[in-house]
C-alpha cells in the first residue's frame, strides 16, 4: 500500500503509514461529509495502539478524532 501523504510503500497489514502515520483517509472521508465513518475508522485504529500515544502520528490522530467528535 502506498501512502497518499508521503508516498512510502507499506505492508498491506499496516494500520498507519510506517513513515508518517497518515490520517489522510479520515480527512478525506470527513471532507465528503462522511464524518461518522471517518471517526469510527480512525477511533478503531487509534484504540488499537497500546503504547506510543505521545508520538506525533498518534497525537495527530487524536487531534483529528477530537475535531470529528465536535
Amino acid at each position: 500500500m502506498r501512502c497518499s501523504r508521503c508516498g512510502s510503500d507499506n505492508p498491506s497489514d499496516k494500520k498507519f503509514c510506517g513513515d508518517c502515520g497518515s490520517t489522510s483517509l479520515a480527512r478525506l472521508l470527513a471532507s465528503h461529509g462522511r464524518c461518522d465513518e471517518a471517526r469510527s475508522m480512525l477511533a478503531e485504529i487509534y484504540n488499537w495502539f497500546t503504547g506510543g500515544i505521545d508520538t506525533a502520528d498518534l497525537k495527530e490522530a487524536k487531534a483529528l478524532l477530537d475535531e470529528l467528535s465536535g
